[in-house]
């Protein structure tokens, strides 16, 4: 039984106008609504909270390797009130990328990032469970200026405390109470963000593309609600993407242009 079948349920119970309010509707319920050809009205925050993406691949071509762009940095640095860095992703991970073009070594069964692993000298994919050896040059451009380079939440945890050694971390974890807040604050979050309600002054999506390489059809529809569900609760939203042209970000603006190309 889904969502909208209930609601109908009670419409007809009821005898009843039904009005259904979201700020990113799933696509699942949203498809549903639209086969009973439900009247539908759009409503516009003014002003709308600011909202920014960064392409990744530009801070790497000016040799920034860090986690955080340089216009991230600036916004830490510049802040006055607290600082949320977004990173859906818990431990730490090492992948093989492409210094030249930028390329992310693939898994050829699944298409899901690969990670290395230095005990066994292999590549290996968390997801299928595939593994091989080590790729000596890129497959898309043919370098051989190939890096391991770590991730994760520790790697970032590192990061901060080195570039911003006089600000507050905080590294939030589910069930764990959000203490005070204080304007020198940076709160490393996944989503277990969202269960509390809290308002920033920034907040950084670190790796937005860590989200869209889940084995999930519903990635990309849960990617878009999660970038929503953020913005609500900041003044000014940064999206860091190693590909910004995505169409999760590119019709941010229109969920019926989205809605056209997840159903493509």
């Amino acid at each position: 039984i889904h969502l909208s079948d209930i609601l109908v349920c009670w419409q007809n119970e009821y005898q009843t106008e039904l009005l259904v309010t979201t700020v990113s509707p799933n696509i699942a319920l949203f498809k549903s609504l639209e086969s009973l050809q439900l009247p539908q009205i759009t409503l516009r925050a003014k002003p709308e909270p600011e909202r920014t993406i960064v392409d990744m691949r530009s801070e790497r071509q000016v040799k920034n390797f860090d986690f955080l762009s340089e216009e991230a940095k600036t916004r830490i640095t510049e802040a006055t009130g607290a600082v949320l860095l977004y990173l859906n992703y818990h431990g730490s991970e090492t992948l093989i990328t492409c210094q030249r073009c930028h390329w992310l070594a693939p898994c050829p069964t699944c298409d899901k990032a690969l990670t290395y692993d230095k005990k066994s000298n292999k590549l290996l994919c968390l997801n299928c469970h595939h593994s091989q050896p080590p790729i000596p040059r890129c497959l898309s451009c043919g370098s051989d200026h190939l890096k391991l380079s770590a991730s994760g939440q520790k790697k970032l945890e590192r990061e901060i405390k080195s570039l911003f050694p006089d600000k507050s971390l905080v590294v939030l974890k589910r069930g764990v109470p959000l203490p005070p807040l204080e304007a020198s604050t940076i709160i490393i979050a996944t989503n277990a963000i969202t269960s509390y309600i809290n308002h920033f002054q920034h907040i950084i999506m670190v790796q937005a593309d860590n989200d869209l390489k889940r084995p999930d059809f519903q990635a990309t529809d849960q990617l878009r609600r999660m970038i929503f569900k953020l913005q609500q609760a900041c003044d000014n939203l940064l999206i860091q993407s190693y590909n910004p042209g995505h169409y999760v970000f590119t019709t941010l603006a229109s969920y019926a242009d989205f809605y056209a190309q997840e159903l493509a």
